[in-house]
């Protein structure tokens, strides 16, 4: 019997920041508003995020209300 959890990928911290491209603190300020996926503690010292989790917010992340195309 296979286990989906087993075959989920997980994104150390500087993965999840280069992959988003935001800082530590805003990640820590967006999850605790609970607008950014929670992360998963991997071990003792080491956290991570699940690639779904990331890609999830991705797609439904807000873009910017700013019309560029008229510049």
């Amino acid at each position: 019997m296979k286990q989906d959890n087993l075959d989920t990928r997980f994104l150390t911290k500087p993965e999840t920041l280069a992959r988003v491209r935001l800082s530590g603190s805003t990640v820590d300020r967006l999850e605790a508003k609970g607008l950014f996926p929670r992360r998963v503690k991997l071990g003792l010292r080491k956290v991570g995020w699940s690639l779904a989790s990331i890609e999830a917010w991705e797609r439904n992340r807000p873009t910017s209300s700013v019309d560029l195309s008229a510049a």
